[in-house]
């Protein structure tokens, strides 16, 4: 079996990342790995739309791979989150389909047109070693403050007609070194998030004062400085208090 086939049924038998067959840069390969070698049109095709698809993040496949699947919503990272018991086969299944996608993660420009009958010019992409196995199983040990799907991918979220949680794609980028005045009452704050971040006494909070006196900034920033350390923002209307429970 050539390394361009063992890719391609590999990736066919994806079962815990099953759903990444559906992203377009693994399924574009997916159909360069299925391709004849002798359909060099095809080839081509199918490796300018994986570029391509790559292109629209960024040029480096190795990161890539490690963004979409250390933030994956999967059975396995379900199971962790709950902490419940995961079988060996699982696990074994998991390790076998991390191997793959670290293969993949590290495949060159150079390696993939080793496999085409063309002499053409073809755009490239960066790489980087790279180890997944070790970089999920850290994840996934400390799934209690990166969580994985949405809550891995963002960190402020509002809340839908239904008392859904929907992403906030874009938020609000200031930082508490941006803001001036009230240090004492913001400290505070402060102090309470990162008690609530290590697991010890917390308090509710309520901000109270003038329109335009940082009241909302201050939340933003607080969760923009505090993401990395598993805090997340949900914002809600006051006639969506009623979704408090669901939300919990």
């Amino acid at each position: 079996m050539t390394p361009r086939e063992e890719i391609g049924y590999g990736l066919d038998a994806l079962v815990i990342f099953r759903s990444l067959q559906q992203d377009p840069v693994l399924r574009a390969l997916m159909q360069f790995c299925h391709t004849d070698k002798e359909n060099t049109p095809a080839q081509i095709r199918f490796y300018s739309a994986m570029v391509s698809a790559l292109y629209e993040r960024a040029d480096d496949l190795t990161g890539y791979l490690e963004q979409i699947v250390l933030e994956h919503e999967n059975v396995y990272v379900q199971r962790a989150g709950a902490g419940e018991t995961i079988s060996q086969n699982m696990e074994t299944c998991l390790h076998t389909e991390l191997k793959l996608l670290n293969r993949i993660a590290m495949l060159t420009p150079a390696m993939i047109q080793a496999e085409m009958q063309t002499s053409i010019p073809l755009p490239a992409w960066q790489t980087h070693k790279t180890d997944l196995d070790k970089l999920y199983t850290q994840r996934v040990a400390e799934i209690g403050k990166h969580g994985y799907g949405i809550y891995a991918r963002h960190h402020m979220f509002t809340v839908g007609a239904s008392g859904e949680l929907v992403p906030v794609q874009y938020p609000d980028p200031i930082s508490l070194e941006q803001m001036v005045g009230y240090e004492r009452e913001r400290g505070i704050v402060v102090e309470n998030t990162k008690a609530l971040l290590a697991g010890k006494y917390a308090s509710n909070v309520l901000l109270a004062g003038d329109a335009g006196t940082g009241k909302s900034a201050t939340v933003k920033a607080i969760a923009n400085a505090f993401k990395d350390d598993g805090l997340r923002l949900i914002e809600l209307n006051k006639d969506q208090l009623c979704y408090i429970p669901q939300i919990m």
